[in-house]
């Protein structure tokens, strides 16, 4: 598994230790989702879609690639989601996330910032091959997936 970062984003957090990552005998990707960095109660649902052509995310992954993404299985796993998420994007990490907003399509852009306003915590995304941050505010309950990794 690799991940690519453009010049000047700052790097993701360790989601998935190096040692929780390991090929069988058939070389097959192999990886323990019981030991990761968020402390989930519950090892989370994995995802890997094929990357649909979109360029927002150049050079990080673009169309054809595959993104590990870790669904919460339940409510209390999202909360701890998205606190550990704050928490790392307040230490300066860059995590890339899903996010949708209701009536919208599905984005997968880094997240920028965490701050809140009178409604509460949100957070700021944008893509990395976009100069501007995304306009929408992306709230707790936005927050589908976190990207552990891109598989090349």
């Amino acid at each position: 598994m690799c991940m690519t970062i453009k010049a000047g984003t700052p790097k993701p957090s360790d989601i998935v230790p190096q040692t929780s990552i390991a090929y069988d005998e058939l070389g097959n990707i192999r990886i323990d989702l019981t030991r990761l960095n968020i402390p989930f109660t519950v090892p989370p649902i994995p995802h890997w879609p094929v990357t649909p052509g979109t360029k927002s995310m150049l050079p990080t992954f673009g169309a054809g690639h595959n993104n590990l993404f870790l669904e919460p299985v339940d409510e209390i796993n999202h909360s701890i989601l998205v606190d550990w998420l704050a928490y790392q994007t307040n230490k300066g990490y860059r995590d890339i996330i899903v996010y949708q907003i209701p009536g919208q399509n599905p984005i997968v852009h880094r997240v920028v910032k965490c701050t809140s306003d009178q409604l509460g915590r949100y957070f700021k995304c944008k893509g990395d091959n976009i100069l501007y941050s995304d306009p929408d505010r992306i709230r707790d309950e936005h927050i589908k997936y976190i990207s552990a990794g891109i598989i090349f």
